[in-house]
């Protein structure tokens, strides 16, 4: 799923409206017609695994960023539907690698306490929930996405007492 030059990005999020939906899919198309390789449920054709979909997504993606709104919280926390499993698969990844920052929240509606789930409370995410302050955020989300996807793909030196070796971070 990795891309030559671009990170590729994976996007969480609820089914909570149609309205949502729409959303989300513009965030997706404004994403990619900035030249990010973005990955989202609104690709499936029928025939398609949803679940095979969501751990290849989770695992390979450079990037997952996380719509979060009161009912993503919801079936987070609660693990119900896709993003229940969805949420298994990021906690698993996060247990294994300590990647926190492969893992963006983009708030979308509601507030930070009520719309982030509980395992990543305490993580800075970008606010898209307000109108006035978009054009800043989707910057920062931007900036962060090309930290995070340099950071995510630079090998670095670690040492332990028996042995060295590179370990992708």
């Amino acid at each position: 799923m990795r891309g030559q030059d671009n990170p590729c990005i994976f996007v969480s999020y609820s089914w909570d409206s149609e309205e949502h939906k729409e959303n989300v899919k513009k965030l997706v198309l404004r994403l990619r017609s900035a030249g990010f390789n973005v990955i989202y449920d609104g690709d499936l054709v029928p025939g398609d695994r949803l679940q095979r979909f969501m751990e290849k997504s989770v695992a390979e993606s450079d990037i997952v960023i996380y719509i979060c709104t009161p009912g993503y919280k919801y079936k987070a926390d609660n693990r119900i539907s896709g993003v229940g499993y969805e949420n298994t698969i990021i906690t698993s990844e996060l247990f294994e690698t300590q990647n926190e920052r492969k893992f963006v929240p983009v708030l979308f509606s509601g507030t930070w306490k009520d719309s982030i789930p509980i395992w990543s409370k305490g993580k800075v995410g970008v606010d898209l929930s307000n109108p006035y302050q978009y054009s800043s955020e989707y910057r920062k989300l931007l900036e962060t996405i090309n930290r995070g996807s340099r950071s995510a793909s630079t090998p670095i030196m670690v040492t332990s007492p028996k042995r060295r070796h590179l370990k992708k971070t």
